[in-house]
């Protein structure tokens, strides 16, 4: 039997596994500009001291693990896309939903409600979709390319997130929600 050669291989970067790592590289820096963002606005408010910003820094964490007993379950009982598609919606809505000044349940609830959708996102588009789009030969390849797109998105997105506080003074936090 003979191997065959790279000529007969399926391309790796059809349309839809470009714009898989496109997705995921802007819901990654989306997330990532957050974690410098939410320090500094939080303490600039007058609502929060800074053991509670740190509690709702790091719920984010929390949510991200508490979706993984249902993932396997939700992605094989409804739509892959529509699992990760509801995800990213959530997480936009509940992005929009910080732009009210709120007391400190309800974002601390917010933001455990985008740790569990981004958690689920990543899932859904890295574990399943990702593979589905791919040919057989090309999916170690192709992790490859989708995990170094999240590493591009983990350096550029705290820079991003660096550049809207500095001008957070010029344009209000309303617009630096909209920009992430």
């Amino acid at each position: 039997m003979q191997l065959a050669s790279s000529q007969e291989r399926a391309p790796l970067w059809t349309p839809g596994f470009f714009s898989i790592n496109l997705i995921h590289l802007l819901m990654g820096m989306s997330v990532y500009a957050l974690l410098p963002l939410w320090p500094i606005l939080m303490q600039q408010s007058a609502l929060y001291n800074k053991v509670e910003c740190a509690i709702v820094i790091s719920i984010f964490a929390v949510g991200l693990y508490l979706p993984c007993g249902f993932c396997n379950y939700w992605l094989d009982t409804y739509k892959r896309t529509t699992v990760c598609q509801t995800s990213i919606i959530v997480y936009m809505v509940t992005l929009l939903l910080c732009i009210v000044e709120m007391p400190l349940w309800a974002l601390l609830g917010i933001r455990l409600l985008q740790g569990v959708s981004y958690g689920v996102f990543q899932v859904a588009l890295g574990s399943t979709i990702m593979i589905d789009v791919t040919d057989t030969t090309q999916r170690p390849r192709a992790a490859h390319v989708y995990y170094w797109f999240g590493r591009f998105a983990l350096a550029l997105g705290p820079a991003i997130g660096l550049w809207a506080v500095s001008t957070y003074s010029i344009y209000g936090f309303p617009w630096l929600v909209l920009a992430v």
